[in-house]
């Protein structure tokens, strides 16, 4: 007996010891992969030849022409390895308007980021970025850069006046025969009818006595003060929180907004176009899509302005 039991302890002893004698290797093999991480980078890339255009380090800025489309990575380089990784990336405009993100590869969270026409387009663009991958050390997991906007370059486009088969570019049925779109001193009937358009189009509802503030900064800033109104109404609380908590959703107001402002519906629209919008604004990004539409050469064809 005295032998079975020096025989059977040590292998208890082992038995208990395995577990553990296991899970130290899985533990130290996990410190090792996150300690590997020394470094992160910005990349930032041409999406029309996939060059690279730059890269930047954490809090750095680059500067990108209004009306760009790049693609980003974050890119974590490990000790010893000339190889980098790319690590899944959530990425968020902290301005909440003037670019626009979308995901361009699922793999490795690479997102694809145009530069949209603004009212001020020598501007700074603050990009949020959270890394979800935890081989990458908690404090290099989220961070940010700038992106520092330049006047559009010669042959740019903001995506909307392309050329492209029931595109924004092409001209919609003018208002050259009412009152005040003839060119001139902008009336009081041209503003009246200008204002009447984007609260059909942005609060999906017609003028009330409030609107008469809106009309006068139309009537005496011109095209001007129309973008700041179609951004003003977009962005108010009616626009952001009232109808939608009416339950009135992303597509029911795009196609409002392209019916009023562009005289397309969504199936005579580019449909391109109208999904990237649509991802825009289930994202709450409608003052842009708005502005964007406003700038666009069919709105201004439209309206004859």
């Amino acid at each position: 007996m005295k032998i079975a039991s020096r025989t059977i302890a040590p292998a208890a002893v082992v038995a208990l010891l395995l577990p553990m004698m296991a899970a130290r290797p899985a533990e130290a093999q996990r410190n090792v992969h996150r300690k590997d991480v020394a470094g992160i980078t910005i990349l930032v890339r041409n999406i029309d030849d996939k060059s690279d255009a730059a890269r930047i380090e954490p809090g750095g800025t680059i500067t990108i022409a209004e009306g760009a489309h790049v693609r980003v990575n974050v890119e974590a380089q490990l000790y010893g390895s000339r190889t980098p990784v790319y690590p899944v990336t959530e990425f968020t405009d902290l301005n909440r308007g003037g670019v626009r993100i979308t995901r361009g590869n699922a793999a490795n969270a690479a997102v694809d980021l145009e530069v949209l026409p603004m009212r001020n387009p020598n501007r700074i663009q603050r990009i949020g970025y959270t890394i979800t991958d935890n081989r990458v050390p908690g404090d290099m997991r989220t961070g940010t850069f700038n992106i520092q906007v330049a006047p559009p370059t010669r042959g740019s486009s903001s995506g909307y006046d392309q050329g492209r088969p029931g595109g924004y570019d092409r001209p919609g049925p003018g208002y050259g025969g009412r009152p005040g779109y003839n060119g001139g001193a902008w009336s009081y009937e041209r503003a009246r009818d200008l204002t009447r358009a984007l609260y059909e189009a942005i609060l999906m509802r017609d003028l009330d006595s409030g609107a008469q503030g809106t009309i006068d900064s139309i009537r005496n800033g011109g095209y001007p003060a129309l973008v700041d109104a179609a951004v003003s109404i977009a962005n108010s609380n009616e626009s952001r929180s009232t109808l939608p908590g009416r339950g009135v959703g992303p597509v029911e107001r795009l196609n409002a907004i392209y019916q009023n402002l562009l005289g397309l519906s969504n199936t005579t629209a580019d449909q391109s176009q109208w999904n990237h919008d649509f991802r825009a604004m289930r994202d709450g990004q409608i003052a842009q899509v708005v502005e964007s539409i406003v700038r666009s050469d069919r709105f201004r064809s439209r309206f004859n302005l």
